[in-house]
């Protein structure tokens, strides 16, 4: 999964840095819904969030600006066997399991992404 975040998150910067869509808590939970979850407060500004194709299913795709800097966050509807971290020569990020999801938060190479993954983590409310 962190591979496949890295990808997309090189693939899409040329679109996504630059957009502001100032996106507000509804948006966010309702891109949420299909996955059963919403956020309870907003980890920062968000700049965009949609769906995405991610490897062979559709996730939720989001930039938000946290104070580890400018992040993409993305919930993937299938659920890691445990948190682990990954990299490449720019970027960082972490997988961390949900309740049958994962929670992959990227961000700069000399960033730390698990303070921001715990705290969309712990925002998160789940459906039943």
């Amino acid at each position: 999964m962190g591979q496949i975040a890295l990808s997309h998150v090189h693939d899409e910067a040329p679109f996504i840095d630059t957009i502001d869509e100032s996106v507000q808590l509804s948006q966010v939970n309702a891109k949420l819904k299909p996955f059963g979850t919403e956020l309870s407060s907003l980890p920062g500004h968000v700049y965009y969030v949609n769906h995405c194709a991610f490897g062979k299913q559709n996730a939720l795709h989001m930039v938000v600006d946290t104070p580890e800097g400018k992040v993409t966050v993305f919930i993937v509807p299938e659920q890691s066997p445990a948190a682990a971290s990954f990299n490449d020569k720019t970027m960082a990020g972490i997988v961390m399991p949900l309740q049958n999801a994962s929670l992959i938060v990227v961000g700069d190479k000399n960033a730390d992404m698990q303070p921001v993954a715990k705290t969309i983590k712990s925002e998160l409310q789940w459906q039943i």
